[in-house]
């Protein structure tokens, strides 16, 4: 299957030009890179890397899975959603305690 979306794009945007007058037309000018290359690096910058944008969020869907376990009504659902606190001891301190 990846061979075949490779020969394709391939063949659509890198096969030969049909229109003439699409031969003299320039590659990529100046402006457009100063454009374009900011945009690749971070591009594979977060492919490499994406710990700054994924982590800020992991919190919220830590709490979203746990709300998901807590309110599944069914012991099937309860066992396809991971409970995230399992092995944790929450423990609640006193309001005068905590200030």
């Amino acid at each position: 299957m990846l061979y075949i979306c490779l020969l394709l794009t391939k063949k659509y945007f890198f096969g030969n030009v049909t229109v003439e007058e699409n031969k003299n037309l320039p590659d990529v000018n100046k402006r457009e890179l100063v454009a374009l290359l900011p945009l690749a690096i971070i591009t594979i910058w977060l492919g490499v890397y994406p710990k700054p944008v994924l982590e800020p969020i992991n919190n919220s869907v830590e709490s979203i899975v746990q709300l998901m376990h807590n309110k599944a009504t069914s012991e099937e659902a309860k066992l396809r959603i991971p409970n995230l606190l399992e092995g944790v001891e929450i423990t609640r301190t006193p309001m005068k305690e905590a200030h």
